[in-house]
Parts: C-alpha cells; structure tokens; sequence
C-alpha cells in the first residue's frame, strides 16, 4: 500500500510543479486584448508607404517588434522557430526607431536594406520612426526596450495576445490561441 501511496504523492507532485510551470508562464504573456497600436505611416524596406494598423497584410498578424540591431537574433528565434520565411501567414518584423532621429532615416534604413536582400522580407519590415515608450504603452507592453515583443495585432489595431523575449513552443501556443 505504501508503494501505491508513494507513486501517488509524487504523481500529484509532479501535477503541480507543472500547473504552476504554466501558471507562471501565462503570468508572463497576455492573451486578452490589452492595448491598441497607435495610427502611424511608415515605409517598408521595399519602400512601400503603409499606414498601420490597417494596411498590416492579415485581419490577424504576428508582428515581431525589436528595438536594436542586436536583437536581430531574437528575431530570428521566431521566424525560425515558426518557419516564417516559408509561411503563408501574416506576419511582419517592426523595428522601432526613436522619432527624435528621423534626419538619419534614409541612412538606417539603407543599411537596412543592404542586409536584407529579399524583396518578400523587405515588404516584411516595416520601420516605425516615433516614440517608442508611449508606442509601447498603448499597445498595452512593458515600456522597456531589452528584449523583443511579439504580439497578435488586427487591423483595426487591438492587440490580442503578447509574449516577450525569444521563440519558445510555449509562447507560440499562447499566441496561437489569439491568432486563431
């Protein structure tokens, strides 16, 4: 009896070390609408002019907001992660420039270019030149600039679902839920 009620301790064990594994995990991402994405007019690397929310290519889309150039490698965690480069699914990657340095627009996004040779991912990119905490804000995110975000967006601009930081499977079935 004594060997039923030990495998049973560490089965209930085992439950909740992972209910609160996930617990802790949906503490960190949000699958409620929790902000709205400004209106704002920008260019894609294509040097197609958009304005968002509306002119994002989905009723739904993933958009991957980073605020560095050395953040490109969390980028790519996600579009590795979810074989981006091959899907069929709206998707865009937004940097986030500070406003205050729109003189030095052309150059960046040049460079920019230059690394990006594809004409489907230059149409994916879509530099944001503005303030990026009050950006952050009314989207609903952290206003920190550390790590990168990945929210579900529609386009009317409610944003569904958002996780921080590189691509796990964990993430992706959280937004998963809001993507669909």
């Amino acid at each position: 009896m004594k060997n039923i009620h030990d495998k049973l301790t560490i089965f209930k064990l085992t439950l909740f070390i992972s209910f609160m594994a996930v617990t802790n995990l949906c503490a960190s991402a949000q699958t409620q609408p929790i902000g709205q994405m400004p209106t704002i007019q920008a260019k894609t690397l294509a040097d197609r002019t958009v304005t968002l929310p509306q002119d994002l290519p989905g009723e739904k889309t993933l958009a991957i907001i980073a605020f560095g150039r050395d953040q490109q490698p969390n980028i790519d965690t996600w579009v590795q992660g979810l074989n981006l480069k091959n899907s069929t699914e709206a998707w865009v990657e937004l940097p986030i420039i500070n406003s205050g340095i729109t003189f030095v627009r052309n150059f960046i996004d040049g460079g920019m270019r230059m690394n990006v040779r594809d004409e489907v991912m230059r149409n994916r990119i879509i530099t944001l030149y503005t303030d990026r905490f009050l950006f952050l804000k009314s989207m609903g995110l952290p206003q920190k600039t550390e790590s990168i975000f990945v929210v579900i967006v529609t386009q009317q601009g409610k944003v569904l679902a958002s996780v921080e930081g590189d691509y796990s499977e964990e993430k992706a079935a959280l937004l998963n839920v809001a993507f669909k």
